[in-house]
């Protein structure tokens, strides 16, 4: 827990002296030049907000305030912070809309806040901010936090509404009528004490303005500084463990130097993992326009695909589910690219709606059903993915291992490893470096960190371990990504990133944030994998992917990207061979094609850059 309030590197941006009530003159400069949008909370008070949440978490009252143009906020005294998983939302307040909303209308909320009370050890308290639907699947539509300290300051959030009614029909499914959304403060964080005031929340319905022409109250992160000193810390490594020595060999048919041939070494594909998560749908049933520039940019942007679904058990027992799954793996050994499944067990009885609670309460009823489940997928498998995301979210998706016991996952491990001696079996957690708001990011790296080192007490064929990194406001620095990385090292294994993307809405601040997170785990040398979790705003759970907006835009972390793993971390050069027929360069590894020509002679050679280097003999005919 004090990970995450005490470390995270959020800056704001401060009012300047003629702003005497905190406000940001540039957000209110945007906010002034916006056409006139609808009140969603018109009428509302702080008498129609509803407490949530035990009592010993903390009270909620309304206080007089006084030298402000408001008279009075709410004070929101949290008492107790989270003392276990799935504990975030267990005191809140709440504030339904009076407006309808649709997918992709764009809001704004604003309010004033200050801190009354600072959590131990810091100089400011906290504010989760969220946005979501008050029945049925309760699915956030919009997120945010906030650091205050003891001075009034006025917060923005500018964002697309996220509605996705799982749980409704298709026509009702992206639409929230009035009263279906609402606004909420979740406030089950260290303890502390806010107030908060003059409230505003408008809707902008489907503006035609991009999302920088609305306030957004400035944030960002340690080391962000074009000349931040870890950056050239971290291409030094990447040039000692990303290349490798490549040296090219032109001999003749008689086996004769060859000086002076061109040599063209051309690479072709990443050792490094660069991934996306795709779905069969995509892949080979979309013949739309769409469809065809998804395969374009699949193919030139990844060399790895991480399964969306497909390989869950409710897919392997649909036939048709199961079918174009297969398939699916057909068309990425075709063009070359590995995969991962997900996931062997998601222990929650929420993730596994196949299965009846009821009909498994014997605990060896539940223990045959995963274990016969996990071997049935990977033996169909087998030989056909790189890795296994084994185990996933354990932190706080622990209804299998209350019933069954912690070492139970040494068998899920053991299970998978008996069915596919080759494949890559790893741990799975979220917001262990990309967590955002999570108030639980502290005690989950502790929970990772006992479930492994179990894992690996029990002997448990664990080879890697996956970290999510859905990113949010609360940005770790590079430094503490690496600090990080490091306390994971002492298992000696494998790191992998599982699911990358945003939950924020500056489009700014994303794409220095990826390639600053990119590059940070590009150079640790036990990161093998970079896997976003889709990569087109129209393939996408929050329809915020970090490359391509709807319409196939390139968003300024999609360049970021595109500038680093095509460009900065590739390798494409030319050269000629000296008077021993050898052209020699440090290239990054991967797999790369060789062409060759002197004296009206041309030979292509493939060659495979590994970490000992490569001498590639080039025979020209």
């Amino acid at each position: 827990m004090k990970r995450y309030l005490l470390s995270m590197p959020v800056v704001f941006l401060l009012a300047t002296s003629i702003f005497a009530t905190g406000e940001d003159p540039a957000a209110e400069a945007k906010i002034k030049a916006l056409p006139a949008g609808a009140d969603a909370i018109a009428g509302k008070t702080f008498k129609d907000f509803k407490a949530k949440g035990e009592a010993n978490f903390g009270k909620i009252a309304v206080v007089p305030v006084e030298g402000m143009h408001f008279k009075e906020a709410m004070r929101i005294t949290t008492e107790k912070g989270p003392e276990g998983p799935r504990m975030a939302t267990k005191f809140n307040t709440s504030l339904p809309t009076t407006i309808p909303f649709n997918t992709d209308d764009i809001v704004t909320v604003s309010f004033y806040a200050r801190a009354t009370k600072l959590p131990e050890g810091s100089d400011k308290a906290i504010i989760n901010l969220a946005t979501r639907r008050v029945s049925g699947e309760k699915l956030e539509s919009g997120r945010c936090i906030f650091y205050v300290g003891k001075d009034w300051k006025k917060c923005y959030t500018s964002f697309r509404m996220l509605i996705k009614n799982k749980d409704l029909e298709k026509a009702q499914r992206f639409i929230s009528g009035a009263g279906d959304q609402s606004l909420v403060f979740n406030q089950c964080v260290d303890p502390q004490e806010i107030e908060i005031a003059d409230i505003k929340w408008v809707s902008y319905g489907k503006s035609p303005l991009p999302l920088s022409s609305f306030p957004q109250t400035y944030v960002t992160y340690g080391g962000r500084e074009s000349d931040a000193s870890w950056r050239k810390a971290a291409d030094e490594r990447i040039d000692k463990i990303r290349k490798a020595d490549l040296s090219v060999q032109v001999v003749d048919s008689a086996g004769a130097p060859v000086t002076d041939a061109n040599v063209h070494v051309a690479m072709k594909r990443h050792a490094f993992r660069f991934g996306t998560a795709a779905g069969a749908m995509r892949i080979l049933d979309d013949k739309t326009g769409d469809g065809e520039k998804y395969l374009e940019n699949l193919l030139k942007l990844f060399n790895h695909v991480s399964f969306e679904s497909g390989t869950f058990q409710f897919n392997w027992d649909d036939p048709q589910d199961k079918k174009d799954t297969l398939a699916m793996l057909s068309w990425l050994d075709e063009h070359g690219m590995t995969s991962s499944g997900n996931f062997l067990v998601w222990p929650s009885w929420r993730k596994n709606k196949n299965i009846n609670q009821k009909d498994y309460k014997d605990p060896e009823k539940l223990r045959k059903y995963l274990r016969d489940s996990i071997t049935q997928r990977v033996t169909d498998l087998k030989g056909r993915l790189f890795e296994w995301n084994t185990v996933n979210e354990a932190h706080s998706s622990f209804d299998f291992i209350k019933i069954l016991g912690e070492e139970e996952m040494s068998k899920w491990f053991e299970t998978a490893r008996a069915a596919d001696p080759k494949v890559m079996l790893n741990y799975n957690e979220n917001t262990i470096i990309g967590f955002g708001e999570d108030p639980e990011s502290g005690s989950k790296l502790g929970n990772l960190q006992k479930h492994v080192q179990g894992l690996i007490d029990r002997k448990a064929p664990i080879t890697g371990i996956g970290l999510q990194s859905h990113c949010g406001w609360g940005m770790l620095s590079p430094d503490e990504i690496l600090k990080t990385l490091a306390e994971l090292d002492r298992f000696g294994l494998k790191i992998v990133v599982t699911e990358f993307d945003f939950g924020i809405y500056d489009e700014d601040l994303q794409g220095d944030y990826t390639r600053d997170f990119l590059t940070t785990l590009f150079s640790h040398p036990s990161v093998i994998e970079f896997t976003m979790w889709g990569f087109w705003d129209g393939q996408h759970i929050k329809f915020n992917a970090p490359i391509f907006r709807k319409d196939w835009s390139i968003k300024p972390s999609g360049q970021q990207y595109m500038d680093l793993v095509l460009k900065k971390w590739w390798t494409d050069t030319t050269g000629k061979s000296d008077a021993k027929g050898t052209y020699s360069i440090r290239g990054f590894m991967g797999d790369y094609e060789i062409t060759v020509e002197a004296n009206g002679k041309k030979q292509t050679e493939k060659a495979v850059l590994a970490k000992d280097g490569a001498t590639i003999k080039v025979i020209l005919k």
